[in-house]
């Protein structure tokens, strides 16, 4: 029977109360609402479902969560690093490479300052 607070689902569980609500909202444990749109849990059903055992929830749907795990794969060797570290690398440019500069561009480079008067 779910008659139990957000309040008490956390503290038999040592989560925040916070956490449980977001579970709640995100569909991870069931829960029923009251019409005083209070959330109301059975704590056996709750445990069960967060600390079930991973092979029992393999076939399990995973719920949407929300855009994240759409970035760039985590590396998982030293190798696929190398090679994205690599591949980073060549899509710089060339620091050594001076580029090529010519009359006012040239004659200043290497000036921090330049001072130009306009009086004749």
């Amino acid at each position: 029977m779910r008659d139990q607070t957000t309040k008490q689902i956390a503290d038999a569980l040592g989560l925040a109360p916070s956490t449980v609500q977001k579970y709640a909202r995100d569909g991870r444990i069931p829960h029923d609402v009251t019409p005083g749109n209070h959330r109301r849990f059975d704590l056996e059903e709750v445990r069960d479902l967060l600390y079930a055992p991973a092979s029992s929830l393999s076939s399990a749907p995973l719920p949407w969560n929300g855009g994240l795990g759409t970035g760039e794969a985590v590396v998982s060797s030293p190798a696929a690093a190398a090679e994205r570290d690599t591949r980073a690398l060549a899509q710089l440019p060339d620091r050594d490479a001076a580029p090529e500069r010519t009359g006012l561009e040239g004659l200043f480079a290497g000036a921090r300052r330049v001072l130009v008067s306009t009086a004749g």
